[in-house]
C-alpha cells in the first residue's frame, strides 16, 4: 500500500471517529447530593406501582396519581398555597412519562429516544404545545386572552447509577412571577422526577431532583394491553 493511500485511509478513519463522537451526548457524573438523603418506599394510587427513592431528612411522601407519587418537607404538607405553582419549589413529583395521562404514541416514544440522544426539537415542540393548550383553557375561563409564555430550555446528560439521566431545565413567567422547572428523565425506566427552583426556599425541590431520580427504583404491578393499563392479579 503506497503512502498516499495509507494517509487517505487514516484520514477517513479519523473522520468517521469524529462523526461518531459528535453524535454522542456528553455525560457528566451525578456526584454527591447537596444534603444527606434517606430512602422511602411509597405506593401510587391504586397500588399500580411501588416507588423507592431518596429524599432529605424531614421529608414525607404520598401517592399522587395512578403512576405517580410526591414528596415534600413535612411542614410544607400542611401549608396552604395561593396557587399550585407556588407549591412546586417544595415538592418533588415522580411519574411515568409513558402513561402520564393518555396512552403513549409511537411518535412520543421516538421523541423520548431523541431526547436521550440529544435531539430536542420534537421535545420542545411537544412542551410548547402543552403550554399553548393550557393557555387556551385559561383563556376560555377568563374574559381576556391568555398568551402562552416564552420558554427557554437547557439540557444536561448524566451518567447515573442505573444508566443515562437527561436533565431538562426550563423557565417561564406566569402571573408576573418567574418559574424555573427541572425535569430528570431516566432512560432505563420510563419515569421522570420534577422539581422547581426558588432562591427564597432553603432547600427547593429543584436542588435535589437529580439525586431523587438517580436513586429511583420502581416495581410495577400492572400490565399494558391495547395501550391500556391493567392492574395485575
Amino acid at each position: 500500500m503506497n503512502r498516499k493511500r495509507q494517509l487517505s485511509i487514516t484520514l477517513m478513519a479519523l473522520t468517521l471517529l469524529l462523526l461518531l463522537v459528535g453524535c454522542q451526548t456528553n455525560k457528566s457524573p451525578v456526584g454527591n447530593s447537596p444534603v444527606s438523603m434517606k430512602t422511602v418506599t411509597q405506593n401510587s394510587k391504586g397500588d399500580l406501582a411501588t416507588f423507592e427513592f431518596g429524599v432529605p431528612e424531614g421529608w414525607a411522601s404520598g401517592p399522587h396519581y395512578n403512576l405517580s407519587v410526591v414528596a415534600c418537607p413535612k411542614d410544607a404538607a400542611e401549608k396552604k398555597f395561593e396557587a399550585e405553582e407556588d407549591s412546586l419549589p417544595f415538592t418533588v413529583s415522580i411519574g411515568n412519562y409513558y402513561y402520564s395521562a393518555s396512552a403513549i404514541t409511537e411518535e412520543d416514544k421516538q421523541m423520548y429516544k431523541d431526547l436521550f440522544a440529544g435531539k430536542t426539537n420534537a421535545y420542545e415542540k411537544h412542551m410548547k404545545k402543552s403550554f399553548d393548550n393550557a393557555a387556551n383553557i385559561l383563556s376560555s375561563d377568563q374574559s381576556s386572552k391568555v398568551n402562552p409564555p416564552k420558554i427557554d430550555f437547557n439540557y444536561q446528560h448524566y451518567d447515573g447509577t442505573h444508566g443515562k439521566i437527561t436533565e431538562v431545565q426550563y423557565s417561564y413567567t406566569y402571573g408576573g412571577k418567574k418559574h424555573h422547572i427541572i425535569q430528570c428523565y431516566r432512560e432505563d425506566i420510563p419515569y421522570l422526577v420534577t422539581g422547581a427552583f426558588d432562591d427564597s426556599v432553603d432547600l427547593s425541590s429543584g436542588k435535589i431532583a437529580l439525586w431523587v431520580a438517580d436513586s429511583l427504583k420502581v416495581t410495577e404491578h400492572f400490565t399494558v394491553k391495547d395501550n391500556k393499563i391493567q392492574k395485575e392479579g
